[in-house]
């Protein structure tokens, strides 16, 4: 039987696809998702990782993790220089997220309504959680 014309077995293919490691780490600091980063490349996530480990020797979900972390500390880091430097907005928004404070209305339940009378005879009455103009109009008869 004769042998097949070609390259020996195992050594075919497209060749892969290059991976700039550089740009997915900024990729990971701007927090794309791995798979967001093996769709850039237009490789499977699967491929993204394998080749990773293949060329670093470490895991790529261990890549992963330190520099998409390295990017939400960044963020913190700018947002927290925002606030230090008197952006009002940044200080009430990190003031509830790190220190647990928030917007409260406090419901008053001791006041007594308020009826206005109007000259055709009818009342509106505020301070209740109900406006029966029906009633009010008896009353003032």
């Amino acid at each position: 039987m004769a042998k097949k014309p070609g390259p020996p077995k195992g050594t075919g293919g497209r060749p892969p696809k290059p991976i700039d490691w550089v740009e997915a780490e900024r990729l990971a600091l701007m927090q794309c998702t791995q798979k967001e980063i093996a769709s850039w490349y237009h490789v499977s996530h699967d491929t993204l990782v394998e080749r990773y480990e293949k060329e670093f020797g470490e895991t790529f979900s261990n890549w992963y993790e330190k520099h998409s972390a390295n990017g939400k500390s960044s963020l913190r880091r700018r947002m927290y220089k925002a606030a230090m430097d008197g952006n009002v907005t940044m200080m009430i928004w990190l003031s509830k997220q790190m220190l647990g404070m928030r917007d409260r209305i406090d419901e008053v339940t001791d006041q007594k309504p308020v009826i206005i009378k109007n000259k055709d005879g009818s009342s509106i009455t505020l301070g209740t959680t109900k406006i029966d103009f029906k009633k009010d109009a008896q009353n003032d008869q």
